[in-house]
């Protein structure tokens, strides 16, 4: 098997395993009720492993597996449901989330939004076994050891996941080194809370997130940020917000009419540490991701009206809530040697009414657990309500159903 020359991390789909679990749930047939599943077998030669492999140099969000193809009829199809945008052999979904590019025999499957040149070079190299390696020899080799249902290794962490019974659990190992600890905290009962190493600008451009808002790159903020961040959402809050509502005037003629009315809003707090708080803030206001003496560009967050402030000199605290800050009677911050501590108590998310359009996503899942377990390595468990039924079943469920 041929991969990436350049390849740097990998993520290995064990569809044997996977399949056998399916197999296994209470009712398997709902798998192929989704006319996709069938179209995909029959498209693709699928070995028992997918690999999917991340190169060096390019973002990190993007990830190339070369598929054979074995069904022509069946892959045209595919295409015109599922890459519909595109032409020639270089197709993509409307999202731009999955690209496409093939030839007779094979096909590479591009994850990610990143649909530069060079992302599409790398691709047509490894369709065409240009710039190529044999897998035995490459260091990624290794991940055929991991026994894990979803697992990844590369140069910056490595990850194991196991779909379980009610339970969806796992670790993941951080070989990123971090600056010194940071002193940031949540409270203890927030419904979701991330305390963070990363620096925020510079992990929102991981992600695939470029800009904030028009002319506000994630990569140029990011100099202006010191490492690490608090995110947290504690409770629910009051924000006024415009409606517009139409009404007939005395002539019997409708007009539109601007109200400001409360609404509850989830209260969603960020505690940014700065590099220079003077030269930081400075930018953050020409760039317009802060507006005047204490507003926050609502372009950003359409959903919150989000406030900040400089919170013990050097530090920027964006907060939705009336007051400058949440009392925290017990808190919580990272250890000593941890990068990450995250948590969402999905029941306290779909008790709030400002979330009860997703109640029937949020009521399905317990708890989301993120623990430092030792040195750089994290524990990772997402629970259900449903503590008997296998965990896999369930998210098929929750997907099939929706």
């Amino acid at each position: 098997m041929s991969i990436p020359a350049q390849a740097d991390r990998v993520v290995r789909v064990n569809l044997e395993q996977i399949g056998k679990k399916i197999l296994k749930t209470e009712d398997p047939a709902k798998v192929r009720q989704n006319e996709l599943v069938p179209l995909i077998n029959k498209s693709f030669d699928l070995p028992f492993n997918i690999f999917a492999f991340g190169i060096k140099s390019l973002s990190t969000s993007v990830y190339f597996t070369k598929l054979k193809i074995a069904d022509q009829d069946a892959f045209k199809e595919l295409m015109a449901k599922v890459f519909t945008q595109g032409q020639d052999s270089l197709r993509h979904n409307p999202s731009g989330t999955l690209s496409i590019m093939f030839n007779n025999e094979h096909a590479v499957l591009i994850v990610g939004k990143d649909t530069t040149l060079r992302v599409f070079s790398q691709s047509s190299d490894f369709l065409n076994n240009k710039n190529v390696m044999d897998f035995s020899k490459s260091q990624l080799y290794d991940i055929k050891k991991i026994n894990a249902d979803l697992s990844s290794m590369g140069n910056m962490y490595h990850f194991a996941i196991n779909f379980e019974a009610g339970k969806i659990s796992g670790t993941f190992v951080s070989n990123v080194q971090q600056e010194s600890p940071i002193s940031l905290k949540v409270p203890k009962e927030s419904a979701l809370a991330i305390i963070s190493k990363e620096n925020f600008f510079s992990l929102l451009n991981k992600l695939g997130i470029k800009e904030l808002i028009p002319n506000a790159s994630t990569q140029d903020l990011n100099a202006y940020a010191h490492q690490g961040f608090a995110l947290y959402i504690n409770g629910e809050t009051e924000q006024l917000k415009s409606v517009v509502t139409y009404e007939y005037d005395d002539n019997f003629e409708k007009v539109e009419v601007k109200k400001t009315e409360a609404a509850k809003v989830p209260n969603l707090n960020l505690k940014i540490p700065l590099s220079d708080e003077h030269t930081a803030i400075n930018a953050l206001r020409t760039a317009q991701v802060l507006i005047g003496a204490d507003s926050v560009n609502n372009g950003i967050l359409p959903l919150w009206n989000m406030k900040y402030f400089l919170k013990s000199g050097r530090t920027l605290f964006m907060y939705a809530g009336q007051d400058l800050d949440t009392a925290i009677s017990t808190p919580v911050q990272l250890e000593r040697d941890a990068d990450l501590v995250a948590w969402i108590d999905f029941q306290k998310l779909s008790n709030m009414a400002s979330l009860a359009e997703l109640k029937s996503y949020l009521g399905v899942f317990d708890q989301l657990n993120v623990n430092h377990e030792s040195e750089d390595t994290y524990k990772i468990e997402l629970s259900f309500q449903n503590k008997t039924k296998s965990s896999l079943a369930q998210l098929i469920d929750l997907i099939t159903s929706r």
